[in-house]
């Protein structure tokens, strides 16, 4: 998992394990409002509204498909 702040790209975590994985993007993509059951295209997401510590955050989210995912 990565973000970005301000045009930096910081690797945030690494998942391990295909089910855990597959939940948490999964998630991801309900909260951008993406389709989840497509996996061969790129999307891109919004999240309407996240507030952190009393300050309000635009966040986008994006998936991009890669040879490393798993196929089912």
């Amino acid at each position: 998992m990565r973000y970005r702040i301000d045009g930096l790209l910081d690797e945030v975590a690494t998942i391990k394990g295909n089910d855990l994985s597959e939940q948490i993007i999964s998630r991801l993509k309900v909260l951008a409002e993406l389709d989840i059951a497509e996996r061969r295209v790129p999307q891109d997401g919004f999240v309407p509204r996240c507030d952190r510590a009393g300050r309000d955050i635009d966040l986008r989210g994006s998936v991009m498909p890669s040879v490393h995912a798993k196929t089912q």
